[in-house]
C-alpha cells in the first residue's frame, strides 16, 4: 500500500506544471553616448533586484523602427548571465530628443531564474564628451526620422550606416575616446650666424701720367765702315790676266 502510495506522488509530481518563472521588467533605462551601451535596473515584483547593460554592436531599420543589438548581461546580486543578442526597438514619438521609448524583445535568464517581458519603457540619453553628444544625437534624429516620414526619410539609410561605423569605433575603444597621440613639431633650423662679409676690394687707380718728364732720344748708331775692295799692284799677279783685271780700276 505504501509503494502504492509513493509511486502515486512521485506520478503526481513528474506531471504537475512546472512553477511559472517570476517576470522582471526594466526600469531607469539609459543610453550612454560615451561608452556606446543601454543599460538600466531590473525590476522583480516591483523591487529593484538587479541590472543589465546591453553593448551595442549593430543598427538596422526594421520594419520602419531603429533596432539596436548586441550582446546583453544581467547580473543579480553575485549571479550574471550573457546573452549574445539581444534586440531594442527605439522610438521618439515626441521628437525632443529627450527621453525616448525602447522596447526590448522577451529575454529569457534560466540561469538566474526569471524572464524579462517584452514592454516600451522609458529610455533617456546620457553624453559628456563631444563623441558621446555626437552618437546620441545620430541615434535620436535617426529614430525621430522613421517615427515621422518624410522628405528627408529616404536619408536614414545614411544615416544608420554612419551610426553602425560609430558604433564600430565605441566598441573598438571600449568608450574612450580615441587617444591621440601629440607630436612635438620640429625645431625650425636655427639661422646662421651672421658673419660680418669681407671688404670690399680698396680700388687703387693708377698714377697719372706725367708729361714733364723730358723725351729720351737714341742717337742712331754710325754705320760700320764698309771695306774698299782690294786692288792688287800691278805685276803682283801670277798669271797675266789676272793681273789685268786688277789693275782695271
Amino acid at each position: 500500500m505504501e509503494r502504492s502510495v509513493s509511486i502515486a506522488a512521485l506520478v503526481f509530481a513528474l506531471c504537475a506544471p512546472a512553477a511559472a518563472e517570476p517576470r522582471a521588467a526594466l526600469s531607469e533605462v539609459v543610453l550612454s553616448g560615451d561608452a556606446g551601451t543601454i543599460s538600466g535596473v531590473i525590476e522583480i515584483g516591483g523591487a529593484n533586484s538587479g541590472t543589465f547593460v546591453l553593448h551595442l554592436r549593430k543598427s538596422e531599420v526594421r520594419n520602419g523602427e531603429l533596432s539596436l543589438s548586441g550582446p546583453l548581461t544581467a547580473s543579480v546580486g553575485r549571479a550574471t548571465q550573457t546573452i549574445p543578442s539581444v534586440a531594442m526597438r527605439l522610438s521618439d514619438v515626441e521628437g525632443v530628443c529627450e527621453s525616448m521609448a525602447v522596447t526590448n524583445s522577451t529575454i529569457r535568464l534560466t540561469h538566474l531564474g526569471f524572464e524579462i517581458d517584452s514592454a516600451a519603457v522609458d529610455l533617456s540619453l546620457s553624453a559628456n564628451s563631444t563623441t558621446g553628444r555626437g552618437f546620441a544625437t545620430l541615434i535620436c534624429s535617426l529614430t525621430h526620422l522613421l517615427d515621422e516620414p518624410g522628405p528627408l526619410t529616404t536619408a536614414a539609410a545614411s544615416l544608420n550606416a554612419v551610426a553602425n561605423r560609430s558604433i564600430s569605433v565605441l566598441a573598438a575603444t571600449g568608450g574612450r575616446a580615441p587617444r591621440v597621440v601629440y607630436e612635438r613639431p620640429a625645431a625650425a633650423p636655427s639661422a646662421p650666424a651672421y658673419t660680418n662679409p669681407p671688404p670690399a676690394p680698396v680700388y687703387t687707380a693708377p698714377p697719372p701720367p706725367s708729361y714733364n718728364t723730358a723725351p729720351v732720344y737714341y742717337a742712331p748708331t754710325a754705320p760700320e765702315p764698309v771695306p774698299e775692295p782690294r786692288r792688287n799692284v800691278r805685276g803682283r799677279g801670277t798669271h797675266p790676266q789676272e793681273q789685268e783685271e786688277l789693275i782695271q780700276p
